[in-house]
Parts: C-alpha cells; structure tokens; sequence
C-alpha cells in the first residue's frame, strides 16, 4: 500500500522527531555527568535542571508517535487519545484551559 502525499509527510516528520529525540537523549547523559561535577552547593539545582531533557524528550517522542500515527492513516483523534502526557495530549486537542487533573500514573518518568 503506498502513502499519499500528506501521510508520507507525516511519516518523514516522525522520522526525524525520532532522530532530534536519539540526539537530545545523548545530550541529557552529558548534562547529567557534568552536573554531578558542580559545586556541592549548586549540584542539586543543576540534577533539577538537567530533568528538562527528559520532559523534552517525552514530549518528542509522544509527537513522533502521533506523526507515525497519522502517516499510517490512523484518525486524529484516535492518534491524540494514545498521547502519554496528558499535558500534551490537551495541548494538542486545542484544549489547554482545561482543568488540570491530579498526575496520572506514567504521564511523566523523570530519573528513567
């Protein structure tokens, strides 16, 4: 079965979430390894601090996910419903007023 146009797109775009994603993690084991060599006292805020990677990484991968998603034809809505990051997923659905609901389970790994 061959892609159309806009889901060979999609597709591509996935692709390359995926490949800034591989590089962005390779960046976060730098950050890490440089901030256990801080100051004692300014170690803890740099460890705080280097957990942005691992937001940002989820982020990606949660929209190289949905981009995958989509490029294979699966609805918007659907590909939205299987975002992990609640956050994201409201985002996305142009909804980002709604209340915010207590953390659900896996929304968000930090120290994985």
């Amino acid at each position: 079965m061959s892609l159309n146009p806009h889901q060979a797109l999609l597709s591509g775009v996935a692709e390359e979430l995926a490949d800034v994603r591989a590089g962005i993690e390779s960046l976060s084991g730098l950050v890490s390894d440089l901030a256990t060599h801080c100051p004692a006292d300014l170690r803890g805020q740099a460890l705080v601090r280097a957990q942005a990677f691992d937001e940002i990484i989820q982020r990606l991968e949660g929209l190289g996910g949905l981009m995958a998603a989509l490029g294979v034809g699966i609805s918007a809505e659907t590909a939205l419903k299987a975002l992990t990051l609640t956050d994201l997923s409201r985002r996305l659905a142009r909804n980002p007023t709604s209340p915010t609901d207590a953390p659900v389970a896996g929304d968000l790994m930090l120290f994985d």
